[in-house]
């Protein structure tokens, strides 16, 4: 696999600056972020843009990942992060950003201009065990979308249904059989 240049990261620069960028076209907004015009729409473009959130030993994960795969952004999505290995996280999230502590391990995530995030099928994992509200407004058409773009086997799903341990498994299951159907 070949690296490839990561976006810059416009987060540094004072917020009027980025306004002003904004207006004169030099940047255009891309998610959560902004992104610089010339740059190409891309996994790694994307993933720069959670730049801005400084996410440390943090994961982007569920609906932000399914936009860093690809995946549309709506404007009143939350930025989810989670944790490495269920670990504790102690600071208070910064506004509009949800941190969660799931138990995902290394081989689970990409590093993508710096920014950890899951795996599409780690994605779709994390998203069949959304809320039921919130899956049938939205997860479930981003779970979709990962399953036809990176050609996502069911077994592969069940298998990771089987091999991590959590509640709700079997209203996980029943959604993984309706997205195949």
């Amino acid at each position: 696999m070949t690296a490839s240049l990561a976006p810059p990261n416009y987060s540094l620069l004072p917020r009027s600056v980025i306004n002003a960028e904004l207006l004169l076209g030099s940047v255009v907004k891309c998610g959560p972020g902004v992104l610089g015009v010339g740059w190409p729409d891309s996994a790694t473009a994307r993933a720069a843009t959670f730049k801005a959130f400084d996410p440390h030993d943090l994961v982007v994960v569920k609906e932000s990942a399914a936009f860093v795969w690809g995946y549309e952004w709506r404007t009143s999505q939350m930025i989810e992060f989670s944790t490495l290995n269920a670990k504790r996280h102690l600071e208070p999230p910064p506004l509009n950003t949800v941190i969660h502590e799931y138990s995902i391990v290394d081989t689970e995530t990409v590093s993508l201009a710096g920014v950890l995030v899951t795996t599409p099928l780690r994605t779709i994992y994390d998203l069949i065990y959304t809320s039921d509200e919130a899956f049938k407004t939205a997860a479930e058409h981003a779970c979709i979308f990962l399953i036809n773009k990176f050609s996502i086997q069911i077994s592969d799903i069940l298998a990771m249904l089987h091999s991590i341990r959590r509640p709700y498994r079997n209203r996980a299951r029943r959604r993984v059989t309706q997205l195949f159907s």
